[in-house]
Order: C-alpha cells, then structure tokens, then sequence
C-alpha cells in the first residue's frame, strides 16, 4: 500500500487571461478548480492509474470542506487530518500570453499561497500514529510538499515518529519517499529515507545549505556529484529531475543512471505535476515488486550493509516514463499516454 502525505494541500483555481495587465484590471475565464498539493497530486496519479493508495495530511480553515468534496469527486481514497490553524490554501495558476497580447495563452503565472503553522507535538502524534497503525513491511509512505517555513524539521519528525512507534516493529521495512525542498529537505536527510527527489534548482539550492557554497549543475556529471553529498547526509537514492532533459538517479555505491526520453521531437506542454507523477510512477513500481514478496522477504528488504533487494533502476525507468508522460499531456497524463511513452536509460560511470 502506499500513503501519500500532504501537510498543506490546496485547492489550484486555473485561469486564463489574454495577458497581465500589471496595476490594472484583467479580465478572466476561469478554467476549473482542482485539489492539489504535491503528496494530493502523487494520490491522484496513482488513482489514475488503477494504483491503491490513501491521501492523508492536515486540513483546516474555510477551504477544507470544498477541498474534501472536490478530492472525492477524483476516487481518491483519503484520510485527512483536521487540526486547529491549519488552512487548505488556494492558489491561483493565470494562464496568459505574452505582453502584447498576441498568441495564444503559452505562459503561466503562479499565485501560490504559503503558510506557517507550526504543528504541535500532539499534531504530529496524531498522524504518526495513523500511518504507523496502518503500515506494513513493503509499504511506501510519500512525504511531498513543502514544509512550514518555521517548522523544517516536520518531515524527518514523521519518519522518526513512526520508527518509533510501538506499532511498528524492528523488522519492519517501509520505504519513505521524500519531495520537499530547502530546509526541510536539509533536515529530512537525518531520517535517512529511501528516497529524495529534488529537480535541479532544488539541487543547487540544498547543497548551498549543506555546504555555504553555490554550485553550477551545468552537467550530468555535476548532479551526480552532488546527489552523493546528499547519500553522505543521509539519503539512500537520489533522484534529480532536470525537466525536459530527463532525470538522474544515484543509488547503491552511487552507481548513477540517466533517463531521457528516447523520441526528443515530442515537445514539453506542462511541467505540473510531472514531477509529482514521476514519485507517482516510482512507488507504483516498488509497491507492485513487494507485493509479490512472501513475509519473511519483506522482513528482510534492507541488509546489514545498507544494501536492499528493491529493483531502483526500474523503478526509476517506471518513474521517468510517468513523469515524462505528463509533461507531455494537458493535466495528469493517462494509461495510453504513459504505455507510448519511450524512456532510454543509460549508466553513468
């Protein structure tokens, strides 16, 4: 089974304008309102494809009703959390052309709203002790989003809550997934999860926090690089995305691959959600490997030298064509899209 938290979701109202007219009024058509949030959009994805998952998280303010009965419009199986201060946030996505109005609607500007709450000791409780009561070995828990910008450590909290939890047994294995980005992405590497996908400006930006220096990932070679800084913080494979270039994986040893997609001619309409389908596609792969696994095996996914039997590298071939297959669709890309889309991977030395 595999679990997706989002600490903050959101309700994306997409709209569509001619242009910006900066200090002055825009008139809109408004083209939908969805539930969102990256942990809602891995969730959403999987259900998509016929993948069992559950959606949990937080949930609160004036939105959480609308943004529970527009989740259960979609079939995604869920559990949310309501909790004091917390907000469902509405974020605007205005679709619009350039400044001289001419052409069609090719750009997009993003209104995104933040928050800051610090959830509580017993708030954190409170969802540690759901995921923990449900979890199984073999079992994916994708913690996406970001985090409050006062409370970082939320992430690695989690995971170390539900370590520990008299629930959750030495010899269980659960993969943690990890898609968050600065601090809390800086601090979930203590946890040591699974896997951390960060997209290259989410790269640069971790390592200027790791280490007070900025870095130029100009290359393959340079991402590589610093994913391994990232397996030394504590990450056992790290996943780059790159955006139309394709992705990097650093894994065991850091033995690294890179997925592109093999027919280049088909262009990039939407980065939304790719990078939310490519973790989508990932555990999908994971989660279908272990359930084909007898309980002693799923006991024992992990070995005393930090190896483990997970086939990663098709995980992550899985993952690129999800990912790909979206940025390539209007929306959340389907079974057909997906089944067509051709990734080459290639090791890297």
């Amino acid at each position: 089974m595999i679990y997706a938290v989002t600490l903050s979701p959101t309700m994306d109202c997409y709209i569509h304008t001619e242009y910006i007219s900066v200090g002055g009024i825009n008139k809109t058509v408004e083209k939908g309102i969805f539930p969102g949030g990256k942990g809602v959009n891995c969730s959403q994805m999987l259900t998509r494809m016929g993948v069992d998952n559950i959606a949990t998280g937080f949930v609160g303010g004036v939105m959480a009703e609308t943004f529970i009965r527009a989740l259960d419009a979609t079939g995604v199986k869920h559990n949310f959390i309501a909790v004091d201060n917390s907000m469902v946030r509405l974020n605007i996505k205005v679709q619009h052309g350039d400044e001289s109005g001419v052409g069609d609607a090719t750009l997009e500007t993003d209104f995104n709203q933040q928050y800051n709450k610090v959830f509580s000791h017993d708030e954190i409780t409170q969802i540690t002790d759901y995921l923990a009561s449900m979890l199984n070995s073999g079992d994916t828990v994708i913690l996406a989003g970001s985090a409050p910008v006062d409370h970082p450590q939320i992430y690695g909290e989690i995971i170390a809550g539900i370590r520990s939890h008299s629930t959750y047994p030495n010899g269980k294995n659960v993969y943690f997934i990890v898609d968050t980005s600065g601090e809390a992405l800086k601090y979930s590497l203590e946890a040591k999860p699974f896997l951390v996908k960060p997209n290259k400006e989410e790269l640069a930006e971790l390592m200027l926090l790791i280490t007070g220096e900025s870095v130029s990932l100009e290359t393959v070679e340079d991402v590589i690089a610093c994913s391994k800084e990232l397996q030394r913080a504590g990450a056992l494979n790290v996943i780059t995305t790159m955006g139309a270039e394709g992705a990097v994986l650093v894994g065991f040893r850091g033995r690294a691959s890179f997925a592109h997609p093999a027919e280049t001619h088909i262009p990039v309409v939407n980065t939304v959600g790719a990078g939310d389908s490519f973790v989508a596609g990932f555990a999908f792969y994971v989660d279908a490997f272990t359930m084909m696994l007898n309980d002693e095996a799923r006991r024992n996914l992990f070995s005393d030298d930090g190896s483990w039997s997970t086939p990663v590298p098709e995980a992550f071939h899985v993952g690129a064509r999800w990912g790909s297959a979206t940025a390539r669709s209007m929306g959340l890309a389907d079974g057909k899209t997906i089944g067509a889309m051709k990734i080459k991977v290639s090791q890297v030395d």
